[in-house]
């Protein structure tokens, strides 16, 4: 899951008009009115293939605001809005600029009034080497052109990921360790260690009644954090990435318990698979009793929240259990593991999903030789898992093949060529070789419930 910043900005504008002899003004039309530009969009869900090796995730905060940071190749639900209240101001058009080097620029028209946000909006998409710095540069409607000097700049963010380390249960008076890491996502949907980042860590009693400052720590050169706090009682604890441009700030939270009961997670896959087998694991305090795994009813998610049971386990004297579930709902879910006979519990959420798989390959379509201008061909089959737990074909999907260059740092993955399935899964597109580059073919599903399947079928290199 994720947590955003809105980005907005605002510069001194200068007009420039074009037209006929006698061209209208842009500064007669009071439609044309940058400052009253904004962008924003819906949070797509996070892909979970980029999801670090890392423990569960407690359940996050989110800014359902700002705009969408970029884990998928394009995001969908981008919005440009003009925020001018006149249901006859219709026929704009926005030309906006994404970052240098990255792609054209991409013309939006601003077609739907909506009277609740007293606004006109049009949608717009962004791919994942598309982060940072964009700007508005045009607007337009009938013969009238306003073109921004100098152009106003907006932010499409990157994802970045703080994540708080669980604490074992300590006698009171103990000390206790906070730590953690912090992850930035780079376009190419990386998750790199984030060095040199301000983290605040705050602390409030189990009821939540408020929070006060348990400490504010920087990030080393591996994204890791620490402070040693005193423990006097059960708390919550809750670390604050702040933002850094172009990145978001993000928050996790964790629990310490003090005494001689408690409970915590070793592991849980965030995002485990319809129907496989997964477990959840931990440690109970004291050992040798019984861990509930159990879920919140959907019914009651938003209200009393309901707590139905999963699976089970016993732990050892050591404290320590595994319990092993098939996950037979399908989407996000509140989950937590509870020590029998207590109300002491440990949350996390995973998002279950259909797995899908590809298998491909890649070679030139006739030639030999492959140089500047061959075509080649890449083709191969998707399948995933059904509602029945069975696997099979995915027909009628959108499969893309991407490129990179080869022995450049940094460099991303662009789409080259798109298929769709057949009825088998089957899947076959063209595309030219122009240079040395490394190939993969990717389906990106665009459903939260199906997974995203890459499959990398080698180096091209050119003569």
């Amino acid at each position: 899951m994720n947590r955003y910043r809105t980005a907005a900005a605002a510069t001194a504008l200068a007009l420039l008009t074009t037209g006929l002899a006698a061209p209208a003004r842009a500064a007669d039309d009071p439609c044309l009115d940058p400052a009253a530009l904004r962008v924003h969009g819906q949070l797509p869900d996070l892909d979970p293939v980029t999801v670090p090796v890392m423990p569960y995730m407690y359940p996050r905060y989110i800014d359902r605001i700002s705009w969408p940071v970029i884990t998928y190749d394009r995001v969908a639900n981008g919005a440009v809005g003009l925020y001018v209240d006149d249901p006859a101001c219709t026929g704009v058009t926005v030309t906006i600029r994404p970052p240098a080097g990255t792609g054209p620029d991409q013309r939006v028209p601003l077609n739907s009034y909506v009277e609740d946000f007293h606004g006109h909006f049009g949608s717009m998409t962004a791919r994942t080497e598309e982060g940072g710095q964009w700007h508005f540069t045009e607007m337009q409607r009938g013969t009238t052109t306003l073109t921004l000097s100098p152009p106003q700049p907006f932010v499409v963010w990157l994802q970045s990921v703080v994540l708080l380390d669980h604490i074992p249960t300590v006698p009171a008076g103990r000390s206790i360790v906070l730590s953690g890491t912090a992850f930035d996502y780079t376009v190419d949907r990386v998750p790199v260690r984030s060095r040199n980042r301000s983290v605040t860590l705050t602390s409030t009693d189990l009821a939540g009644s408020y929070y006060r400052i348990a400490a504010n720590v920087v990030t080393d050169a591996a994204g890791r954090f620490s402070a040693t706090v005193p423990a006097t009682e059960n708390r919550v604890y809750r670390a604050e990435l702040a933002a850094r441009t172009p990145y978001t700030s993000d928050v996790d939270v964790t629990v310490s318990y003090v005494g001689a009961t408690g409970i915590q997670l070793l592991a849980a896959l965030q995002v485990p698979a319809y129907r496989a087998l997964t477990t959840v694991s931990g440690r109970t305090t004291p050992g040798g009793r019984t861990a509930v795994l159990e879920m919140a009813s959907p019914a009651a998610y938003d209200g009393n929240i309901e707590w139905l049971p999963v699976a089970s386990a016993a732990a050892g004297t050591d404290g320590r259990f595994a319990i092993p579930y098939r996950p037979a709902w399908q989407g996000p879910m509140r989950m937590r593991v509870r020590l029998s006979g207590t109300t002491v519990a440990d949350e996390f959420e995973t998002t279950t999903v259909h797995r899908s798989a590809l298998t491909a390959t890649t070679g030139p379509t006739t030639a030999r030789e492959i140089r500047p201008g061959t075509k080649m061909s890449s083709y191969g089959h998707l399948t995933g898992t059904y509602d029945n737990g069975t696997r099979g074909p995915y027909p009628n999907r959108q499969v893309v093949v991407q490129t990179r260059v080869r022995g450049v740092p940094g460099a991303v993955f662009r789409t080259v060529a798109t298929a769709w399935t057949t009825a088998t899964g089957y899947f076959y597109a063209n595309w030219t070789a122009r240079e040395d580059v490394d190939v993969r073919v990717a389906f990106l599903s665009t459903f939260w419930t199906i997974s995203w399947s890459f499959a990398p079928t080698g180096a091209v290199d050119v003569i």
